[in-house]
């Protein structure tokens, strides 16, 4: 019989247990401040709520339970005793009532049967509190959720009356979160966040989200039998165990299948507890709707490798992931839709991005940690680096997405890193920056008290990119990275370290980088750039950094426990402007004193004054931070309640700690103080007090640390079963510790790479048919169109253009509708290239046209879109027709006064833009006599440098047509469509500046205009033909010797080989075997078939680029026995340079 028909009173009993223990939870706990207690008993709460509500034969054990508490004189008790006992009556109703319901249909909690017993029960309850609460305890009700449901604990929206929907028995926080991208923007408080699986029909957020007036309460998304996930302002409980989230990328594809698992074992063994694990769309569903999840797409696979390696995954579905790939991982045949917004709520953006959720989540959903058993991924994020402040277009796509990804099966917390930018109900902010870290988590933990901190993206530098004469910024050094992550543990927020481990993009599906200025195209490779190389070799910045992570991963238990109501004030850590700083983390478990120099890498000392009134001298050493343990417990029996050195380790009775060498050290253990030197030579010191046993390090020493078996080594890169050794380099003996003393290891020395075996057998195979134009598999069609839509969606494709002349002549031949490059070739012989990037000749290039057909070659590539662009600046190839133009000279710019402009109410999305931002009212304008029929092409050059950048909206005769990005160029083809008219016309741009004569200036030099003469191929034939290796019987064999050095000026195949012996191949698995073009120009490679990289080391004239000359030839595509290599070069240059190495340090090179 259901509980709400019991004649006896067994409702009112039921509602006294509500009563007395919602009250003793949500109002003496607030009072006392046993948060965890509070928590806890939350959860159990709503456990014993749900499993009430469909109880047939339960009633004498609720009478029980009830009549106990009863008896207890509970009302007399203290607040902390009367919340403790609360807690322990709730777990004695819930085993037998579990145990009892198993055999009377409790399994059908949120069945619809069920619904209306569930309703008249919290009808119930309601109209008795109303009828019989206090005065005292109607004011406690206002502090605490409004009303307790079957699976949910709701809130009410106090401005708007809105109540969380609920779909299939799961209910939504209604909370509005702050909007905007300031962490200091707003200050709304709400109440801690308990999170469990979804119910299989998925959690469907409010469409509607309005702001909350009064204190927001928290949400229990669902309720499950299975084992929560809660998150509060501490951090996360997974599976009944607090966890502090250190996480790295590993990109498993970017990385070869057979290194998936090294990689993983060495990111636990680094220090980190999670991994970002990326998704590229545009990898697992090259075509619609066809889906690829074998092999090296095998996501599944490399998930349940994590899970062995004891490590949680943060997921990252997109569809926005960023640099290296194409459109930021987003497939190219998005751009096949007719009207479609990238990244903003288009229907047909939306559905593919609904699809992809729903394939991805198919292949993964019961590898979430709310499975089970449970599963490594603990989060997933919701899209990334969303940095548009229109409310509206947030609201429809980041909460669909949302939306998409609960409906898809994703049952654990979802996490948005949108700066605050647009937030979602119930998930968790994280943050992007690099920029006085320490204050800015602050301030977004008194933004959202009750949720984790998560910095996104640590230590994030700029994407290695090709760039003519350099190779772009460095990657942060170590000592620097080191520095913000302690800022970030003093803050007590967790991390996601962008560039942990390398990778390389495979084939050609990279994208554009994100320097500004010149157009940049992302390296294939980052290897340079990653603190572990995709071959498992640390950079040498990564020392400093894995101290950090090892120090937090092993004190994870006092992370988890601080108390971030205890905030004090503290210089703020800026490098550069700031004296030596300390911040002093406390919590339940213990506390931890950072001390930060005034500049990453730099070395200072503090003494300063404990809690107990006693000195501490920190050393920050070379890194520019330091750390010191106080009154954490070691054991039940150890008590550390002083650490004088860096805490490094702590596993059973061994506690390793490190310092600059020959620094003087006080620890106190149970009350007993000693001292300890740090070592100055190679040999560690150890010391055993009260039954630790202490190793203490010198920075060197730390550095070489590992734990090998269950025993500390220092000097040793791996142990194996039997004890034997290999040395770290550097090291000729290792060392360790047996029953309390240092013992030496003899190392094994690392093995030596061996010699690379020669290129041989060098063929070539000219492209003659081609370059002239009468290659059989050129196809006619119908005009002008971006090469994915010819089937091409990256890499290259041929297009000839037989262009009929009236006259012979030369002409300025304008292609403003083109991307990336386009080489252009007549007669055989490369002519131009045009696009951007090293090497390319701007827009226009001169043409001699004889009378008659003239018939241009244009081999048209796509380097690779970035996903900030808009849709339509995201097509390559040559999209439009060629026009003979004639610039436009004489036309000053000036500036006119005209009403601001709000970008965002043109075009969303829009980055790093409010809604209330406004242009300059001084618009910069151009006034145009027009007389033609043609159009009138205009070109912004992209900024030289910094001050030449201006932002802003482009319009024609007061009309919107453009907005003018910082640091991009911009093409416009203006006619009629666009308000081009005869007679005057004004062109303006309306800079989003507060000095609009620095934006006119600057705009008058980059700006050129262009009246259009003729459109050179409205009556052409097009054609296209797919590039493609050539056919084997193509190739000739030519000797190394009659290779020439210089480039030949056409494209070109080379091919050659060479043989791996058995010891080769296997060397290979181990060292990568790399491959070096230098002598080349630009192109791509292929081994034993497989299309593996471009590489881009030289324009057609000979000057260099930087950016990287060597290419790992991946071990699971090497044959033992013989090997082909084949080689596109753009400009036919000479491959008699090329040779194969074993390299221990990859395509980078060594440091």
């Amino acid at each position: 019989m259901p509980f709400d028909q019991q004649p006896d009173g067994g409702e009112n009993e039921l509602l006294l247990l509500v009563e007395v223990l919602a009250g003793a939870a949500l109002g003496d706990a607030e009072g006392c401040g046993q948060v965890d207690l509070q928590r806890a008993l939350l959860v159990d709460l709503s456990v014993a709520l749900e499993t009430l509500q469909p109880l047939g034969h339960g009633q004498v054990l609720v009478e029980r339970r009830v009549g106990e508490l009863r008896g207890s004189g509970i009302d007399r008790l203290d607040p902390f005793a009367r919340l403790s006992w609360a807690l322990v009556v709730v777990q004695r109703l819930v085993g037998p009532l579990r145990r009892h319901g198993s055999a009377d249909g409790l399994g059908r909690l949120g069945h619809e049967s069920v619904r209306p017993a569930v309703d008249s029960v919290q009808a119930a309850a309601r109209q008795r509190q109303r009828q019989q609460r206090q005065h005292a305890a109607e004011q406690r009700l206002q502090r605490r959720p409004n009303r307790t449901t079957a699976h949910a604990l709701r809130c009410d929206d106090v401005s708007g009356g809105h109540r969380g929907e609920s779909t299939a028995g799961v209910s939504t926080c209604c909370t509005r979160r702050p909007q905007r991208g300031s962490a200091g923007a707003l200050h709304e408080r709400r109440a801690p966040f308990i999170f469990t699986p979804a119910a299989e029909a998925g959690c469907r957020p409010p469409r509607s989200l309005k702001r909350s007036a009064g204190p927001p309460s928290c949400a229990v998304e669902c309720a499950s039998p299975m084992p929560p996930i809660t998150f509060d302002a501490r951090g996360f409980t997974i599976t009944g165990k607090r966890r502090l989230l250190l996480a790295g990328n590993v990109d498993y594809a970017r990385l070869p299948r057979s290194r998936w698992a090294d990689q993983l074992r060495l990111a636990r063994e680094s220090g980190l507890t999670a991994v970002v694990v990326s998704t590229p769309w545009l990898v697992h569903e090259p075509a619609p709707g066809e889906f690829d999840f074998q092999g090296q797409r095998d996501v599944r696979a490399f998930l349940e490798l994590a899970q062995q390696e004891e490590l949680l995954a943060i997921l990252r579905p997109g569809p926005f992931l960023g640099p290296p790939w194409d459109m930021g991982g987003m497939p190219a045949w998005l751009l096949d839709e007719e009207a479609l917004t990238l990244r903003g709520p288009s229907p047909a953006f939306l559905g593919a991005c609904a699809r992809w959720f729903s394939a991805l989540f198919e292949q993964v959903r019961d590898l979430q940690a709310t499975a089970s058993p449970p599963g490594p991924v603990a989060l997933v994020q919701n899209e990334h680096a969303w940095f548009c402040g229109s409310e509206q277009t947030g609201a429809a796509y980041i909460n669909e997405l949302h939306r998409y990804l609960r409906e898809s099966g994703v049952s654990v917390p979802i996490v948005t890193a949108n700066n605050l930018y647009h937030s979602v109900e119930s998930a968790i902010e994280a943050w992007i920056t690099q920029e006085e870290l320490h204050a800015t988590l602050r301030q977004l933990r008194s933004i959202i008290p009750d949720r984790p901190l998560l910095a996104m993206e640590l230590g994030r530098a700029a994407h290695p990119v090709w760039r003519r004469g350099k190779a772009g910024p460095t990657p942060p050094s170590g000592d620097a990275l080191a520095y913000q992550l302690a800022q970030t543990l003093a803050a007590g927020g967790g991390a996601a370290i962008a560039g942990f481990s390398g990778g390389a993009v495979p084939g050609l599906l990279g994208g554009r980088g994100d320097l500004p200025g010149e157009a940049t195209f992302a390296l294939p490779d980052d290897d340079a750039a990653a603190l572990l190389r995709k071959d498992g070799r640390a950079h040498p910045t990564f020392a400093p950094v894995r101290r950090l992570l090892r120090f937090a991963s092993s004190f994870e238990r006092l992370f988890t426990a601080l108390d971030h109501q205890a905030l004090t004030a503290t210089v703020v850590p800026t490098p550069g402007r700031s004296p030596l700083s300390v911040v002093h983390a406390t919590g339940a478990g213990g506390s931890c004193v950072f001390a930060f120099a005034a500049q990453p890498g730099q070395r200072a000392q503090a003494t300063i004054t404990l809690p107990d009134g006693s000195l501490e001298t920190i050393d920050t050493g070379r890194s520019g931070c330091a750390w010191a343990l106080l009154d954490y417990r070691l054991s039940p029996t150890a008590l550390l309640e002083r650490c004088g050195a860096c805490a490094l380790h702590h596993e059973a009775d061994l506690l390793v700690c490190f310092a600059p060498a020959g620094r003087r050290c006080w620890f106190q253990i149970n009350g007993a103080p000693f001292e300890m030197i740090a070592p100055e030579g190679r040999t560690p010191v150890v010391d055993e007090v009260e039954g630790v046993t202490v190793l203490l390090l010198n920075e060197e020493q730390a550095d070489a640390f590992s734990m090998q078996h269950g025993r500390p080594f220092v000097g040793a890169a791996s142990v194996d079963e039997q004890g034997a050794a290999v040395a770290l380099p550097g090291y000729k003996q290792g060392y360790t510790v047996e029953s309390g003393s240092v013992k030496r290891v003899a190392l094994t020395p690392p093995a030596t790479p061996p010699r690379a075996p020669a290129l041989t057998g060098w063929s070539r195979a000219t492209l003659d048919p081609y370059l002239q134009g009468h290659s059989e598999r050129f196809a006619r069609i119908d005009g002008p169109a971006p090469i994915h839509r010819l089937g091409a969606p990256h890499g290259y494709a041929w297009i000839r253009l037989e262009i009929p002349a009236s006259k012979a002549g030369k002409v300025q031949a304008a292609c403003f509708e083109a991307g990336d490059r386009l080489l252009l070739l007549h007669k055989g012989a490369c002519h131009a290239v045009l696009g951007v990037g090293p090497g390319a000749e701007g827009d226009i290039a001169s043409l001699s046209l004889r009378k008659g057909t003239n018939t241009i070659v244009v081999l048209a590539e796509c380097l690779g879109r970035s996903g900030l662009d808009p849709a339509e600046r995201q097509l390559r190839g040559l999209f439009g027709h060629v026009y003979s133009v004639k610039q436009i000279k004489g036309l000053t710019p000036e500036l006119q006064t005209r009403e601001p402009l709000s970008p965002l109410e043109h075009r969303a999305p829009l980055w790093r833009l409010h809604e209330a931002d406004r242009t300059s009212p001084h618009w910069i304008t151009w006034t145009i006599q027009w007389r033609r029929k043609t159009p009138l092409l205009v070109r912004v050059a992209p900024p030289a440098n910094e001050a030449e950048a201006v932002r802003g909206v482009a319009l024609l005769n007061g009309e919107v047509i453009e907005t003018l990005e910082e640091t991009d160029a911009l093409r416009l083809r203006l006619d009629e469509s666009h308000g081009l008219k005869r007679g005057k016309n004004l062109l303006q741009i309306a800079p989003l500046t507060e000095n609009p004569e620095a934006a006119l200036q600057a705009l008058s030099t980059r700006t050129q205009l262009y009246e259009a003469l003729e459109n050179l191929t409205a009556k052409a034939q097009w054609a296209v033909a797919r590039w493609e290796p050539p056919a084997d019987d193509a190739y000739a064999p030519v000797a190394k010797s009659a290779m020439t050095s210089a480039p030949a000026g056409a494209p070109c195949w080379w091919r050659c080989g060479f043989s791996l012996g058995a010891s080769l191949r296997a060397a290979a698995e181990r060292t990568p075997l790399c491959l070096d073009v230098a002598g080349l120009t630009k192109g791509v490679v292929l081994l034993n078939g497989q299309l593996l990289s471009r590489y881009f080391v030289a324009t057609r004239t000979g000057e260099p680029v930087a950016g990287q000359r060597r290419m790992s030839l991946p071990a699971a595509l090497l044959r033992e026995g013989a090997n082909e290599l084949t080689l596109f070069d753009e400009h036919g240059a000479s491959p008699a340079k090329c040779k194969l190495t074993f390299d221990p340090w990859g395509p980078a090179g060594a440091p």
